[in-house]
């Protein structure tokens, strides 16, 4: 075992000789508190941690965005750098990767914060530097305290240059940054005043002729103190002042010479700055001192410079410590005692982790007892270093509830139920409301925007001593995030007394609008872990099944987007068919959901109303759609779409006409939940639209035909019949649907479910190899087919299995229980 490794009793992982180490990235949780500013920010074991950081995504970065095999070669030079002059005789960085001195070691981290410390017996030095971020200020900050100890027996005097080598001034967005950056140097100002330097462009580089002034800002604000009196170290906002010719920043070569001083002549626009601090320190033997920088980001720059005018240490050491309470309040929740502390620490963090990507359901004071007050903050679309595709966004408001995708948030949320049991149905309704009626839904989720009628929004302001201001109204009745409507009163300075009490009361009284965005496509794994939603729902309010069921709570999502039909799918390319190119995009149904008011993304019936129906007949057009989308074979659910399950690695599959096994396995549970429900229900039969019972109509008498056959093609049949059934039933339901129900007896219902269940089983026996173990994933080859009116008609498909893959066996255990996979 290596020693240099462990993990402390509080739940700090120490890293000794962290810089011999081999490279990993890691992240602060960029969550601010209730009435805070996140950030984001990435680190990594080399040099000083920090590799980059920033506001919102990477188009608002103060160190720019890099993905984790240039930040481990970048961060050395460009990142948090620290310059000694050590008695005007000796030059020194202590943080460097590389040291003629030895010395010692290690890096602390920490769910809420990171430090770093090092010793060097030879100079007589010890330092240790500590990482957080700003918890509830009205701007974001990335605080950084650096303490500098002499541990000789003699009086040391340092000369200190300490800072960024390069920061991103804002309106600097990151395709600019990586194309760009030379030209956009032009647009570059820096503004200093005391111990504030502010970096932007000065206005929106787009080509227009309507020019924009940037009003947001970067910042670093840095002091130390002495007798307890803040003291303004001198700010360097020139490289070249502290790297003379030196452009790959490896040497202070100006600094290091002995005749550098200051004040010095700096250029401050027309250039890439950097955002040093110099200052000059007498250290007695035994004497430590402290120095405080921030880095951060505000849109208003005027917001910056209030916020920093009241900044001391006794400040940030507070904010050190709430930021330490915020995280380990989150993950108290799931507080867990066991003979083992690395299991216990493991599930804290495991939670904390769900938090950042599903959110923190956030209970408000009950103000109205006909709507919820559970609000989630802190959810964000994730993304890190090693995951550099992912386009992270982190809502720089208070609340800070930001998009993410549809599965990722979803299955983060499936154990909140458990520990917020006030939740409710919350969340089923939620994430069955974005499924369309093919069964499919959109990528991107956006959270729930609030609003009221004009007369709400002004009774309510009144009642809270607000004056009518009319952009507060407009942003009250257009719909808002909790967060907006704060920050919009902080930006207009406006004071509010009681802004706890102001949020319980919007959150409890406010109409909700859901909001999505299509996105990137279609993958066929995202609607199982609703299920996952509802059993948890089950196991913890059984008595409440026939609410959940039979209440009509919901809505199917509706776009202008659509999987095309079989025919347009297919393509011939050098002899081959393949599939692609499956979704499409429908201007005049877009320009159709336009037009509509409120809740536009809801499908609508012939009227123009929003149909609304009940959680049986969400799920059971779920289960015609999937179950008419089986492969050639029955084996495993095709990749219809453009896209597969949740590994990128097998974005190729949907051209070669890919299946998936793990979501035929999810079907039959989601079968098995239907006739468990069903007999919990007592129902007799069940309402719901009459094109949903026709399409389960047609698919019924597919499925009697299919179980008393014994064709060699019954499944190829079946692919065949179910794809146009289907297609029939989203192009009769695409622009909307009738408006009229029918009644489906419940006994039927339970008898298709068997004869559905057994046709599963008979594909999912044929996944099953002479080894007795389960291929996850299949592709199929078209070796025959027809040309009919230049379209192309399959007439024969043969089988090809993947290699194995870990999940098809999970599934197996979860939904077969096969002695076979348990013995493997």
């Amino acid at each position: 075992m290596d020693t240099d490794y462990s993990l402390q009793s509080d739940g700090s992982f120490i890293i000794k000789n962290y810089n011999t180490k081999y490279p990993f990235s890691n992240f602060l949780p960029g969550v601010a508190g209730e009435w805070g500013i996140p950030m984001w920010v990435f680190y990594v074991n080399r040099a000083q941690g920090i590799a980059s950081f920033g506001i919102k995504d990477k188009d608002h970065s103060i160190a720019e965005f890099f993905p984790a095999n240039n930040a481990y070669s970048f961060t050395p030079l460009t990142g948090v750098r620290t310059f000694l002059k050590i008695n005007n005789e000796v030059n020194y960085e202590p943080f460097c990767v590389v040291s003629e001195y030895k010395r010692e070691e290690e890096m602390v981290i920490k769910s809420h914060s990171f430090e770093i410390n090092k010793i060097n017996k030879e100079l007589g030095l010890e330092f240790n530097i500590k990482y957080f971020t700003l918890p509830n200020t009205s701007v974001g900050g990335l605080v950084r305290i650096i303490s500098i100890k002499n541990i000789s027996n003699k009086e040391v005097n340092l000369q200190v240059l300490d800072g960024l080598s390069k920061i991103v001034p804002f309106g600097l967005s990151n395709v600019l940054l990586k194309d760009l950056a030379r030209t956009l140097e032009a647009w570059m100002r820096v503004s200093i005043k005391d111990n504030l330097s502010l970096f932007r462009l000065i206005v929106d580089p787009k080509d227009s002729s309507q020019t924009k002034f940037v009003e947001g800002a970067n910042y670093n604000y840095a002091f130390y103190e002495d007798n307890a009196k803040k003291v303004a170290p001198y700010l360097i906002v020139d490289p070249a002042a502290v790297f003379s010719y030196d452009t790959s920043y490896s040497s202070p070569i100006a600094f290091f010479k002995k005749e550098f001083s200051a004040p010095l002549s700096q250029i401050t626009c027309g250039k890439t700055p950097c955002a040093f601090s110099y200052f000059k320190w007498r250290l007695l033997p035994g004497e430590a001192k402290d120095f405080y920088s921030i880095f951060g980001a505000s849109f208003k720059s005027e917001l910056v410079e209030k916020f920093s005018q009241n900044i001391n240490s006794a400040f940030l050491k507070a904010k050190q410590s709430e930021n330490e309470k915020i995280i380990e309040d989150i993950k108290s929740n799931a507080l867990c005692v066991s003979s083992h502390r690395e299991l216990d620490h493991y599930v804290k963090y495991s939670y904390l982790d769900n938090v950042l990507r599903g959110g923190l359901p956030y209970k408000f004071n009950s103000v109205s007892k006909d709507k919820y007050n559970v609000y989630y903050i802190y959810s964000r679309k994730h993304g890190d270093l090693e995951r550099d595709y992912n386009k992270f966004k982190l809502l720089p408001s208070y609340f800070s509830e930001g998009e993410a995708n549809y599965r990722d948030i979803n299955q983060n949320r499936r154990v909140d139920l458990f520990f917020n049991p006030h939740i409710g149905k919350n969340n089923i309704i939620y994430f069955l409301n974005l499924l369309k009626i093919d069964g499919y839904n959109p990528l991107i989720v956006k959270g729930e925007k609030l609003f009221f009628s004009r007369k709400e929004a002004i009774s309510i302001l009144k009642q809270f001593g607000i004056a009518n201001e009319e952009r507060v109204i407009s942003l009250m009745v257009c719909g808002f995030h909790l967060g907006d409507f704060f920050k919009l009163f902080k930006e207009k300075g406006i004071s509010i007394e009681k802004r706890q009490l102001l949020a319980s009361v919007i959150v409890g009284k406010a109409s909700r609008e859901t909001l999505a965005s299509h996105g990137e496509g279609y993958w066929i794994d995202h609607w199982r872990y609703n299920l996952d939603l509802i059993e948890n729902f089950i196991s913890i309010y059984p008595d409440k099944i026939k609410d959940l069921f039979l209440s009509k709570d919901y809505c199917f999502w509706d776009d202008e987007f659509r999987v095309k039909e079989r025919y347009a799918r297919l393509h011939l390319k050098d002899k081959k068919v393949y599939q692609w190119h499956c979704v499409e995009e429908v201007p005049s149904k877009k320009d159709e959901i336009n037009k509509r008011g409120r809740s536009a993304n809801f499908l609508r019936d012939k009227k123009g109303n929003i149909y609304r129906t009940n959680l049986f007949e969400k799920i059971l057009t779920l289960i015609l759609n999937k179950a008419a989308s089986l492969d050639p074979e029955g084996i495993g659910v095709e990749m219809e779409a453009d896209k597969p399950g949740w590994c990128d690695s097998l974005n190729g599959l949907p051209a070669l006409f890919g299946s998936s096994l793990c979501e035929t396995f999810e079907l039959k549970r989601a079968c098995l939940l239907i006739k468990e429900i069903l007999d919990g229900l007592k129902a007799k039969e069940i309402v719901m639209s009459s094109e949903v019972f026709s399409f389960y109509a047609k698919i019924e008498k597919l499925l009697k035909g299919y179980s008393s056959g014994d064709d060699k093609r019954r499944d190829f049949n079946w692919w065949d019949k179910s794809n146009l059934v289907k297609e029939n039933f989203r192009k009769e339901t695409f622009k909307s649907i009738n408006g009229k129900t029918a009644k489906l007896k419940a006994a039927r219902v339970k008898e298709f479910m068997n004869n559905l269940i057994a046709k599963l089983d008979v594909g999912i026996k044929k996944a099953k190899d002479a080894n007795g173990m389960y291929s996850t994933y299949f592709t199929y080859e078209l070796k025959k087919y027809r040309l009919k009116n230049k379209q192309i008609e399959p007439v024969q498909f043969v089988k090809k299995a993947l290699p194995y893959f870990l999940e098809g066996s999970v599934h197996a255990l979860r939904t077969e229980k096969d002695p076979a996979i348990y013995k493997s």
